[in-house]
């Protein structure tokens, strides 16, 4: 009678963890969406006004979601990444800093999609009247009022300027980084890169 007894606590206690631990994972929900998260995005200076009104668009929908944007130029943002910096995100304003990085092994797999001493330097000594002329992506002149296109590049003199993005394999949010690289691909952000002039695949 103790033995059965005994038997039957024992169930009953299994039992009741089991459907504990089955409660736990059905209302389980995703981390992006749970955890409060900082997300780093190292970014070429010429994403500096898109990617701002990017990012409450994208904490709309992920609001325990902090991003720190960190820009400047895509050569000296790649040497901050080889020395250890701790970005989850880079977007590049060219390839081969992306490139190098991925020989380097610090991407994550399958991560990389596509979209003077620093341009905006150039667009900031125009408007300042330093300079007469320079040149710069049409995306940069198109924020200034204080400057003016006198002639645009023909596409056939120059290859397609290319801003990939990549993943860093030492990020900590590698989760919460691919969900915020997907919106970057979203109808939202679409229409506000075709509004600074970026053209998205």
């Amino acid at each position: 009678m103790k033995r059965r007894r005994l038997m039957i606590l024992i169930t009953t206690a299994l039992t009741t963890m089991l459907i504990a631990i089955g409660l736990r994972s059905l209302t389980s929900t995703p981390v992006v969406a749970q955890s409060n998260t900082n997300l780093l995005v190292s970014a070429a200076a010429s994403m500096k006004d898109v990617l701002a009104e990017i990012k409450p668009l994208y904490q709309q929908s992920q609001p325990n979601v902090s991003i720190t944007y960190n820009f400047g130029a895509s050569g000296a943002l790649q040497r901050q990444i080889e020395q250890g910096a701790p970005v989850d995100v880079f977007i590049s304003a060219a390839k081969k800093q992306v490139d190098a990085l991925e020989q380097k092994n610090l991407l994550v797999p399958g991560s990389r999609t596509v979209i003077a001493n620093n341009v905006r330097q150039v667009l900031a000594s125009v408007e300042s009247g330093n300079t007469d002329a320079g040149l710069v992506y049409v995306t940069d002149a198109r924020i200034s009022n204080k400057v003016k296109v006198v002639v645009a590049a023909d596409e056939k003199y120059h290859s397609p300027i290319i801003y990939p993005l990549a993943i860093l394999k030492r990020s900590k949010n590698v989760d919460t980084a691919k969900n915020f690289s997907q919106f970057l691909a979203s109808d939202k952000a679409k229409a506000v890169f075709k509004k600074y002039g970026f053209i998205l695949p």
